[in-house]
């Protein structure tokens, strides 16, 4: 599995890294926070280790951005954390899943980084088996299923659906959406999203009567909303016009 390092202590880099790629864990090591950021955003991280203080940033303003872009299933580790009970108390508000005082102790550290990526393992296994309602997204990185019958879509639509269908009624913004599922950390490509969705809605069929709705919340971005299925309809879907967006509506993708 991949950790994503952030410290500017080359002793834990080097101690750490040599126990968990022995363990066969991919290890990426930062001391940028910007950096950081978008390597976890670009090629994806399932665990996270932070240093309290990198290079004047804070660890736990680090651990909140994280929060933003990841849900509460990454588990982030927050190293050489000072012994006071406020130190503690920030950090836990912040989604900290635990914390070292002090000079860290890299056996111990390493048995903890491991039974939290058992957990990982197993939310992911738990992901790639679980059904959709009438849809299911494949883990081959490739396939999305319709009532059993394969959609053909390409490697980034399959990309978006299966991140769409993970934080199903979530509201997703243009711009969280263009950093996990493209990499991109700019405003500038959110006609690329809103061209995405357009096709990925007609050839998944995402209608109320599949027991799906894929909707743009104006100034917000995008939901996909699991709804009590109307009668039962089979793909391809009806074009339905699209209405005119207006300030605090939702309206269909089209």
């Amino acid at each position: 599995m991949r950790i994503g390092i952030f410290t500017e202590s080359k002793d834990i880099i080097q101690r750490l890294t040599l126990v968990l790629t022995a363990a066969g864990h991919e290890c990426a090591q930062f001391d940028q926070r910007s950096a950081f950021i978008r390597d976890a955003l670009g090629h994806g991280i399932d665990l996270a280790v932070l240093d309290w203080t990198v290079a004047g940033e804070s660890g736990v303003e680090v651990l909140r951005e994280l929060r933003r872009w990841f849900d509460e299933e990454l588990p982030v580790m927050v190293l050489g954390v000072p012994s006071d009970e406020e130190s503690a108390l920030t950090l836990l508000r912040a989604g900290a899943d635990d914390y070292q005082t002090g000079t860290p102790h890299i056996r111990v550290m390493a048995a903890r980084i491991e039974s939290f990526l058992q957990r990982r393992r197993l939310q992911l296994r738990q992901s790639e088996s679980r059904r959709n309602g009438r849809y299911q997204v494949l883990s081959d990185g490739a396939t999305v299923t319709f009532d059993g019958e394969a959609i053909e879509l390409t490697k980034k639509e399959y990309e978006l659906a299966r991140f769409l269908f993970e934080n199903a009624n979530r509201v997703l913004s243009r711009r969280l959406l263009l950093a996990r599922v493209w990499g991109l950390h700019s405003d500038l490509y959110t006609r690329t999203v809103d061209a995405h969705m357009s096709r990925l809605r007609k050839k998944l069929s995402l209608l109320p009567a599949n027991g799906w709705r894929l909707s743009s919340i104006y100034g917000r971005g995008y939901q996909l909303e699991r709804v009590t299925a109307a009668p039962t309809m089979a793909r391809p879907a009806v074009d339905v016009m699209t209405a005119v967006a207006m300030p605090g509506m939702r309206t269909s993708v089209s």
